[in-house]
């Protein structure tokens, strides 16, 4: 039996809408873990495999990109909005990607603020 190989640009595009794309990116935000390139990972599995919005080689060009500037995964998901959607889409995407991270910052902070005024704490952390 031949395998047949099917290329990218033969597979049709599904684009979501903005609002879609910035329910993805919220998701994406809210179960990534695991670091940078898991992160990664998971944006080229939902844009380039499932949805085929992007090419396997424009994605990465945007990783390397991404790579250059700092949190490379913000700035992929910078780079698929704003491929997809332009400045709205790019500024939305990494909004939304970094949400939960920011509230799980703040529920974190929040906490230690409760727990200062104990002993304990104060002893363990040299506060």
């Amino acid at each position: 039996m031949e395998e047949v190989e099917v290329l990218e640009s033969s597979v049709e595009a599904k684009i979501p809408d903005l609002t879609e794309m910035t329910w993805l990116f919220l998701k994406l935000g809210s179960i990534g873990f695991g670091g940078g390139i898991a992160m990664i990972a998971l944006i080229e599995d939902e844009f380039v495999k499932r949805r085929s919005c992007l090419e396997t080689e424009e994605f990465l060009h945007g990783v390397a990109l991404s790579q250059i500037l700092g949190s490379f995964p913000v700035n992929t998901a910078l780079f698929v909005g704003y491929r997809l959607h332009g400045f709205l889409g790019g500024l939305l995407s990494s909004m939304v990607f970094l949400f939960p991270s920011f509230l799980l910052s703040l529920f974190y902070l929040g906490f230690i603020l409760v727990l200062i005024p104990f002993p304990l704490y104060r002893e363990f952390y040299r506060v």
